[in-house]
């Protein structure tokens, strides 16, 4: 009995454990990524900047150039909400759903419609103040839709 008893206890402190200090409310993360979308084919380059609102709870905001290629390229400013659930110390999954502008460009014809996210990603917590991150989502808009994956890095603050 003692045993299953000092077993529970050391699995309920593995699991309520946080993970990495660096996911504390107020914390503030930059950092760059490469993305690539179904239908623009080219990379984009982009800045993001993470937001803690709490320890689960972030803002995401992303700006993304997707280089000019066959006359098209979008310059895209959104900003999406994560819920991160830790695996473990040093990874971390969420969804993710958000909104903004995608500056479009046809053959120097130019709109801006407004895209909703939605997706997943994956964070792993490389050292205490930089991690790495995938993300997959669909961007939905007037003439812009489209699923974009990509890598990321991230310095917190």
């Amino acid at each position: 009995m003692k045993k299953v008893l000092l077993l529970s206890l050391l699995l309920i402190s593995l699991v309520s454990t946080n993970f990495v200090s660096a996911q504390n409310k107020g914390d503030f993360a930059l950092g760059g990524g490469v993305s690539f979308g179904t239908a623009i084919p080219t990379a984009s380059l982009g800045i993001i900047a993470h937001y803690n609102i709490d320890d689960r709870f972030r803002l995401a905001g992303n700006l993304d150039y997707f280089i000019k290629n066959q006359g098209v390229s979008t310059f895209d400013v959104t900003v999406d909400a994560h819920y991160l659930i830790p695996l473990n110390n040093t990874i971390a999954i969420y969804p993710l759903a958000g909104i903004g502008i995608s500056a479009l460009s046809v053959w120097g014809e130019s709109r801006v419609p407004f895209v909703a996210n939605i997706g997943v990603g994956c964070q792993f917590n490389v050292a205490q103040n930089f991690r790495i991150g995938v993300e997959m989502k669909g961007r939905l808009g007037n003439g812009v839709s489209q699923f974009i994956v990509g890598p990321s890095f991230m310095y917190a603050f």
